[in-house]
Protein backbone atom coordinates (compact mmCIF):
# COMPACT_ATOMS: atom_id res chain seq x y z
CA UNK A 1 0.00 0.00 0.00
CA UNK A 2 1.38 3.18 -0.90
CA UNK A 3 -0.34 5.39 1.79
CA UNK A 4 0.10 9.26 0.93
CA UNK A 5 -0.18 11.12 4.17
CA UNK A 6 -3.74 12.66 4.67
CA UNK A 7 -5.49 13.48 8.30
CA UNK A 8 -6.07 9.93 8.66
CA UNK A 9 -2.33 9.36 8.27
CA UNK A 10 -1.03 11.98 10.41
CA UNK A 11 -3.83 10.96 12.98
CA UNK A 12 -2.54 7.21 13.15
CA UNK A 13 1.31 8.24 13.21
CA UNK A 14 0.50 10.43 15.74
CA UNK A 15 1.20 7.99 18.68
CA UNK A 16 4.56 6.89 16.85
CA UNK A 17 5.47 10.56 16.55
CA UNK A 18 4.52 11.11 20.56
CA UNK A 19 7.22 7.74 21.20
CA UNK A 20 9.82 9.48 18.85
CA UNK A 21 9.99 12.29 20.79
CA UNK A 22 10.06 10.98 23.90
CA UNK A 23 12.61 8.28 22.86
CA UNK A 24 14.70 11.69 21.50
CA UNK A 25 14.38 13.62 24.80
CA UNK A 26 15.12 10.38 26.77
CA UNK A 27 17.95 9.49 24.78
CA UNK A 28 19.72 12.95 25.04
CA UNK A 29 19.19 12.93 28.65
CA UNK A 30 20.92 9.44 29.03
CA UNK A 31 23.77 11.06 27.87
CA UNK A 32 23.71 14.00 30.08
CA UNK A 33 22.32 16.80 27.70
CA UNK A 34 20.17 19.93 28.34
CA UNK A 35 18.37 20.02 25.52
CA UNK A 36 15.55 22.64 24.64
CA UNK A 37 12.98 21.79 21.56
CA UNK A 38 12.65 24.84 19.18
CA UNK A 39 10.91 24.79 15.83
CA UNK A 40 13.63 24.86 13.19
CA UNK A 41 17.57 24.88 12.35
CA UNK A 42 19.29 26.65 10.07
CA UNK A 43 19.58 24.52 6.54
CA UNK A 44 22.99 23.23 6.68
CA UNK A 45 23.82 20.46 4.48
CA UNK A 46 27.43 20.13 4.90
CA UNK A 47 26.97 17.72 8.97
CA UNK A 48 27.91 14.41 9.98
CA UNK A 49 24.58 12.05 9.56
CA UNK A 50 23.87 8.97 10.06
CA UNK A 51 20.35 7.01 9.77
CA UNK A 52 19.11 3.19 10.03
CA UNK A 53 16.05 1.52 8.54
CA UNK A 54 13.94 -0.67 10.75
CA UNK A 55 10.69 -2.79 9.40
CA UNK A 56 7.92 -4.41 10.09
CA UNK A 57 5.01 -6.55 8.15
CA UNK A 58 3.19 -3.39 8.40
CA UNK A 59 5.13 -0.32 8.50
CA UNK A 60 8.84 0.42 7.01
CA UNK A 61 10.56 3.39 9.04
CA UNK A 62 13.96 5.38 8.58
CA UNK A 63 15.61 7.42 11.93
CA UNK A 64 17.74 10.19 10.57
CA UNK A 65 20.15 11.83 12.16
CA UNK A 66 21.84 15.57 11.55
CA UNK A 67 24.34 17.59 13.56
CA UNK A 68 27.47 19.43 13.89
CA UNK A 69 30.29 17.96 15.06
CA UNK A 70 30.05 19.98 18.10
CA UNK A 71 27.24 18.23 19.19
CA UNK A 72 28.74 14.77 18.84
CA UNK A 73 31.47 16.00 20.90
CA UNK A 74 28.91 16.83 23.38
CA UNK A 75 27.33 13.83 23.57
CA UNK A 76 30.62 11.62 23.09
CA UNK A 77 31.07 9.17 26.07
CA UNK A 78 34.34 9.59 26.70
CA UNK A 79 34.67 13.43 28.13
CA UNK A 80 37.82 13.34 28.96
CA UNK A 81 39.19 13.14 25.39
CA UNK A 82 36.85 15.33 23.43
CA UNK A 83 39.42 17.87 21.88
CA UNK A 84 41.38 15.02 20.66
CA UNK A 85 38.67 12.83 19.17
CA UNK A 86 39.63 11.56 15.95
CA UNK A 87 37.26 11.74 13.55
CA UNK A 88 36.50 8.27 12.36
CA UNK A 89 35.82 7.99 15.82
CA UNK A 90 32.80 10.36 15.71
CA UNK A 91 31.94 8.60 12.45
CA UNK A 92 31.60 5.54 14.94
CA UNK A 93 29.98 7.61 17.15
CA UNK A 94 26.94 9.12 15.46
CA UNK A 95 26.23 5.78 13.19
CA UNK A 96 26.29 4.16 17.56
CA UNK A 97 23.65 7.50 18.32
CA UNK A 98 21.31 6.81 15.56
CA UNK A 99 21.40 2.40 16.79
CA UNK A 100 20.04 4.12 20.07
CA UNK A 101 17.85 6.04 19.16
CA UNK A 102 16.22 3.80 16.99
CA UNK A 103 16.99 1.04 19.49
CA UNK A 104 14.94 2.61 22.23
CA UNK A 105 11.99 3.43 20.01
CA UNK A 106 12.12 -0.46 19.20
CA UNK A 107 11.49 -1.12 22.60
CA UNK A 108 8.80 1.56 23.26
CA UNK A 109 7.10 -0.41 20.29
CA UNK A 110 6.49 -3.53 21.91
CA UNK A 111 3.80 -2.92 24.21
CA UNK A 112 1.89 -1.32 20.78
CA UNK A 113 2.42 -4.75 19.51
CA UNK A 114 5.12 -3.38 16.90
CA UNK A 115 8.04 -5.83 16.50
CA UNK A 116 10.63 -4.01 14.21
CA UNK A 117 13.66 -5.49 12.76
CA UNK A 118 16.59 -2.49 12.60
CA UNK A 119 19.46 -2.81 9.72
CA UNK A 120 22.82 -1.75 10.46
CA UNK A 121 23.45 2.02 11.00
CA UNK A 122 25.00 3.74 7.80
CA UNK A 123 26.95 6.94 7.90
CA UNK A 124 26.90 9.77 5.40
CA UNK A 125 28.21 13.38 5.33
CA UNK A 126 25.55 15.57 4.24
CA UNK A 127 22.70 13.78 3.52
CA UNK A 128 19.93 16.11 1.32
CA UNK A 129 16.56 15.53 3.13
CA UNK A 130 14.77 17.07 0.10
CA UNK A 131 15.43 13.77 -1.76
CA UNK A 132 16.66 11.51 0.87
CA UNK A 133 13.43 9.06 1.06
CA UNK A 134 10.68 8.71 -1.90
CA UNK A 135 7.93 10.85 -1.66
CA UNK A 136 5.72 7.87 -0.03
CA UNK A 137 7.84 7.77 3.03
CA UNK A 138 6.04 10.46 6.17
CA UNK A 139 9.30 12.88 7.90
CA UNK A 140 8.64 14.16 11.46
CA UNK A 141 11.60 16.51 12.10
CA UNK A 142 12.58 17.28 15.41
CA UNK A 143 15.32 20.10 16.24
CA UNK A 144 16.67 19.60 19.38
CA UNK A 145 19.42 23.04 20.35
CA UNK A 146 22.41 21.54 22.72
CA UNK A 147 24.18 24.94 24.32
CA UNK A 148 23.81 27.37 21.10
CA UNK A 149 23.60 24.64 17.87
CA UNK A 150 20.81 22.59 16.93
CA UNK A 151 20.51 18.63 16.43
CA UNK A 152 18.20 17.08 13.70
CA UNK A 153 16.29 13.67 14.59
CA UNK A 154 13.92 12.50 11.49
CA UNK A 155 11.49 9.44 11.21
CA UNK A 156 10.35 8.84 8.23
CA UNK A 157 7.92 6.34 8.08
CA UNK A 158 6.13 4.60 5.26
CA UNK A 159 2.84 2.78 6.63
CA UNK A 160 2.60 -0.91 4.68
CA UNK A 161 -0.72 -1.48 5.38
CA UNK A 162 -4.80 0.15 5.70
CA UNK A 163 -5.28 -1.29 8.92
CA UNK A 164 -2.81 -0.09 10.99
CA UNK A 165 -2.86 0.67 14.49
CA UNK A 166 -0.81 1.90 17.56
CA UNK A 167 -3.31 0.98 20.49
CA UNK A 168 -1.01 0.74 24.09
CA UNK A 169 -1.65 -3.09 25.57
CA UNK A 170 0.09 -3.63 28.56
CA UNK A 171 2.38 -6.47 28.46
CA UNK A 172 2.57 -9.26 30.81
CA UNK A 173 5.77 -10.28 32.79
CA UNK A 174 6.42 -14.32 32.75
CA UNK A 175 9.04 -14.20 34.81
CA UNK A 176 9.27 -15.19 38.48
CA UNK A 177 11.80 -13.10 39.15
CA UNK A 178 12.37 -9.56 40.39
CA UNK A 179 14.01 -6.52 38.19
CA UNK A 180 17.55 -7.22 38.60
CA UNK A 181 17.47 -10.60 40.40
CA UNK A 182 19.84 -13.05 38.87
CA UNK A 183 18.12 -16.56 37.92
CA UNK A 184 20.40 -19.83 37.83
CA UNK A 185 19.71 -22.45 35.32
Amino acid sequence: MDMKCTSRCEDVLKPLHTLFETTCIEVFESLQCTIKKVDKAERILAVPCAYINAASDEIKMTLLLRGPISILKKTYPIQEKTETINPAELDDWISELSNRFMGSLKNKLIPYEHRLLLETPIKQFGVNVDNFLPETYQSFVLHFEIGHEVFECSLYTHVLTDNIQFIYRELKDISDTDDGELEMF
